[in-house]
């Protein structure tokens, strides 16, 4: 079982991409890099602008079916699983960590904004949710 506490608490902004300050994929990156999860690049082949949100919505979603296996319920997710959310219009991921749980960073709201990275029960975010993602082993 991996200690995922040590992920609690980094400060999360926007497009927040290096170890000080990350977003959503910025701390799933981080996670699956320190398990060395594949998978190691976190990209679906296609250039991404800083504002693919706006240009490209379906970006995670493409790149989440191509490197991870689309499931039906939260009762197959397991440890390191994906979980993918709408929330304000935007697309955002966390990690399933088990028992209900996931690792998040607050939901997107501005580039301005600030929080950090944290544990909560997935049912809170039943109305936001939209898939659940298998990991490749």
């Amino acid at each position: 079982m991996i200690d995922f506490s040590k992920y609690v608490g980094i400060p999360n902004k926007k497009f927040g991409t290096d170890n000080n300050v990350l977003d959503c994929i910025g701390l799933c990156q981080k996670v699956y890099a320190a398990q060395h999860w594949y998978p190691t690049e976190w990209t679906d082949g296609k250039p991404m602008e800083d504002n693919w949100f706006e240009t490209d919505p379906y970006h995670m979603h493409r790149f989440l079916v191509k490197n991870f296996t689309k499931v039906d319920g939260r009762d197959e997710l397991s440890e390191g699983d994906l979980v993918l959310f709408s929330i304000n219009g935007e697309a955002h991921i966390s990690i399933y960590i088990g028992y209900g749980r996931i690792l998040s960073t607050f939901p997107p709201v501005s580039q301005f904004s600030h929080g950090c990275s944290f544990v909560d029960k997935i049912r809170c975010y039943e109305k936001c949710l939209r898939a659940y993602f298998k990991r490749k082993k």
